[in-house]
Formats: C-alpha cells, sequence, structure tokens
C-alpha cells in the first residue's frame, strides 16, 4: 500500500466508526425522545420537562442504556393517599420516586427493587438506591443501604430512615 492509500483507508475507518457511533447515539436519542415525549400527557410526569433531564436520569441509573418507564401513580391526578399508591404500584420496579414541592424544588429517588405493597417488610435494603435533584443535577447515594426504602402500613414508603418522606394528604396540608 502507498502512504496515501493508507491514509485513505484510515479515513475510511475512521468515518465507519463515527457513523457507528452517531447511529448509537440517534437510536439512544430515540428511544428516549418516544419514552418522554409520546406519553399520554394526561399520566406524564411533569416534573421531567426537557430531554436533558431525562438524559440525566437515564445516566444516573444506567449510563450504558437508555432507559424506559411508565407511571404508575401521579398524586396530582389519583389523589394523595397512600393506599392508592400502593394498589396503583405494587409489584412494579425499578422504583423512580419523583417530587416536586410548592416552592418548585424537583428531586426524587431511585430503587432497583419492586415493592410487594401487601406485606409490609419495613426497612428493604438496596445497594443501588439513590436520591437526585433535578435543580442540582447531582446523584447522592444513599449511603445506609440496608434501610433504603421504608414500607410501613398506611404510609407512603419513605427514603432512608426519612430522608424523604410524605404525609397522608401531603397535596392538602
Amino acid at each position: 500500500l502507498t502512504k496515501e492509500n493508507e491514509t485513505y483507508i484510515n479515513q475510511l475507518n475512521q468515518l465507519k466508526e463515527d457513523n457507528y457511533i452517531n447511529k448509537q447515539t440517534y437510536e439512544r436519542v430515540e428511544v428516549n425522545y418516544k419514552g418522554i415525549y409520546e406519553l399520554d400527557k394526561s399520566i406524564n410526569t411533569d416534573i421531567i420537562r426537557t430531554m436533558e433531564e431525562h438524559f440525566m436520569l437515564s445516566e444516573f441509573i444506567n449510563p450504558q442504556k437508555s432507559i424506559q418507564y411508565s407511571l404508575c401513580y401521579k398524586a396530582s391526578k389519583d389523589g394523595d393517599k397512600s393506599n392508592t399508591l400502593r394498589s396503583n404500584c405494587a409489584g412494579i420496579g425499578p422504583l423512580i420516586f419523583l417530587i416536586e414541592t410548592h416552592d418548585g424544588y424537583r428531586f426524587g429517588a431511585y430503587f432497583n427493587l419492586a415493592l410487594q405493597f401487601d406485606e409490609y417488610g419495613g426497612y428493604l435494603s438496596d445497594k443501588d438506591a439513590f436520591i437526585f435533584s433535578f435543580d442540582t443535577k447531582e446523584k447522592y447515594k444513599v449511603i445506609n443501604f440496608e434501610a433504603a426504602l421504608g414500607d410501613f402500613k398506611g404510609k407512603f414508603p419513605t427514603v432512608g430512615r426519612q430522608d424523604i418522606f410524605l404525609e397522608e394528604g401531603f397535596l392538602t396540608n
């Protein structure tokens, strides 16, 4: 091979590699785009507002893959009673809790488990659990993973031993 041909072959190989990377990126964006924007707006979460936030959450949960999720409970639609959350979300997992305060702060928690809400297990262990903030764009590992998720009868699940918790009637109180 001549030096010139070798250069062309290297450039061609680089273009093939770039094309492959671009295709993977496009497929990931397309999946995420469909996942966030083709959801029925009446059941979609309004807390994840941009593709950047969706990508951030996807990176926090699984950097190698895009994630897809569906909404099993929305307090503004389903009410602020723990028994409704429990009946709507029993057996569904992994779990993502998304919360927006009256002041506009947006944050949540992730758990790599499914809850069986008919059995109250106290605190559940999850080494993959974390808390995150859309405002600071940070992920905070749950340090006491043995008590990552609190599951107690008649109450909303808690994150940690009460790092994040909601009381019955939180929308009106």
